[in-house]
């Protein structure tokens, strides 16, 4: 019997690192390693579509607010995640960088639509301490194989 005990905490251990392996520890969000391990997968099925947001002057910000900083990134995830159609799946790249990879025969103009709906989304106040913080951010679209994308959503600042 505690070789069964034994087995299942150290299947529960192995879930556990795969899960620290593929996800950001801050936010929750998959983390750029599973985001391009998804790219690879769409990629073989033909397409992908993948919106970028880079939050603008972050490191300021969170220079500011200290610790309040990680708050608003978690917030800024979830406000991501509940923008995200189902089928959407929503990474955190780098300190300030997220991704959303559309499935598979998505067009471009729901991407650029995506990306216009995150910049609102960012957009909205962040409540600090009882105070409004408004971050803005940058939004790309990219496209495989198949990189045509109006000029209008390849990049854009601020809403």
């Amino acid at each position: 019997m505690p070789a069964a005990a034994f087995d299942v905490t150290r299947c529960e251990r192995e879930e556990a690192l795969l899960h620290a392996l593929n996800h950001d520890a801050l936010t929750g969000l998959d983390n750029a390693a599973a985001l391009e391990a998804a790219v690879e997968a769409e990629r073989m099925r033909t397409q992908a579509a993948l919106v970028l947001l880079d939050l603008d002057d972050y490191q300021r910000i969170n220079r500011a607010l200290g610790d309040a900083g990680d708050d608003m990134l978690r917030e800024t995830a979830r406000r991501i995640q509940h923008t995200a159609a189902h089928g959407e799946r929503v990474a955190r790249l780098s300190g300030d960088g997220f991704a959303v990879l559309l499935p598979a025969g998505t067009s471009a103009e729901t991407a650029e639509n995506l990306g216009r709906r995150l910049l609102t989304a960012v957009a909205q106040p962040y409540r600090h301490r009882g105070q409004h913080t408004h971050l803005s951010a940058s939004v790309g679209v990219a496209l495989y194989p198949d990189g045509n994308v109006s000029d209008k959503g390849k990049s854009r600042r601020g809403v």
